[in-house]
């Protein structure tokens, strides 16, 4: 009787993992399919423009139920992003300066000229095994970044500083400057002090967009910062999904848009993301 007792108290605790183990699974791959939907709405959302009623591409983080679940996105412009093959060094200077390196901007726009040139030492430019994923899998020194996470293989990269520089970057834009109507604040600063720099005329305020943001079923959680989109027309969408259960997962998805084509966009990357939009259990949420 007790060895029976026994055996029935280790199966119904086996039991009971497996279906948790299962419940776990069905709401991340739940979470996953809301990311994903969330992700094509936002791709759909700018196939107009914002004064036809599309979504901005401006940092305006927007809320999409879904699915019994909920969808939190946010699209930014990679046109208005510096970008990482193309700028020239004092702009990569600038932006590292503003970002706090200080007087090893300078240094580090070196090695960033250097890395996508072939200039630096062998074996610089590896991947870090301690990195993790978002050390990136580019084509190494000698070559021009396939992502921006590559800068992290860059020597003199910090974590804290790529964190807050990898916002502004890109390698999509395949222009040396630039657009600043489509620009986040950060690389909206980095213009304003090379302006004030050559004493150039700052932009006019008729430049900044007025159109109020859509109504409509998506929500907007917090508003960006009102800029125009530029004509490159390719866009990073952070896309979080969050399902019954309270799983979340995050797509980060680079979209060029092709509307009025065989196909509305095309892909350019889709990989997983970090969180940031959805607060982690305990934590308030910040857009409430």
């Amino acid at each position: 009787m007790v060895v029976l007792a026994a055996l029935a108290a280790s199966f119904s605790t086996s039991t009971r993992t497996q279906v948790n183990l299962a419940r776990n699974m069905v709401a991340a791959a739940e979470a996953e399919a809301i990311a994903d939907a969330g992700t094509v709405r936002a791709a759909a959302g700018l196939a107009a423009t914002v004064r036809q009623g599309g979504l901005r591409a401006d940092g305006t983080v927007y809320a999409w139920a879904f699915g019994g679940g909920e969808a939190r996105f946010v699209i930014a412009d990679e046109g208005g992003k510096i970008d990482l093959n193309a700028a020239p060094r004092t702009l990569l200077a600038d932006l590292l300066e503003v970002a706090g390196a200080g007087r090893e901007g300078e240094l580090l726009a070196d090695a960033i000229i250097a890395y996508r040139s072939g200039g630096l030492p062998e074996g610089a430019g590896q991947a870090d095994p301690l990195a993790g994923e978002d050390a990136g899998g580019g084509a190494g020194a000698g070559s021009p970044f396939v992502m921006v996470a590559e800068l992290q293989q860059v020597p003199g990269m910090t974590g804290p500083l790529y964190r807050r520089v990898a916002p502004a970057l890109t390698v999509y834009g395949e222009q040396p400057e630039p657009d600043a109507q489509a620009a986040p604040l950060l690389v909206r600063e980095v213009l304003a002090r090379r302006q004030n720099r050559t004493q150039a005329e700052p932009p006019r305020p008729e430049e900044i967009d007025p159109t109020p943001l859509p109504a409509g079923p998506l929500e907007v959680l917090a508003e960006g910062s009102f800029a125009r989109r530029s004509p490159i027309g390719i866009f990073t969408i952070h896309c979080e999904g969050r399902s019954r259960g309270g799983a979340v997962f995050v797509r980060e998805a680079v979209i060029a848009g092709d509307y009025g084509g065989d196909s509305p966009f095309s892909i350019r990357a889709w990989t997983q993301g970090r969180r940031m939009l959805f607060p982690r259990p305990g934590e308030p949420d910040p857009f409430l």
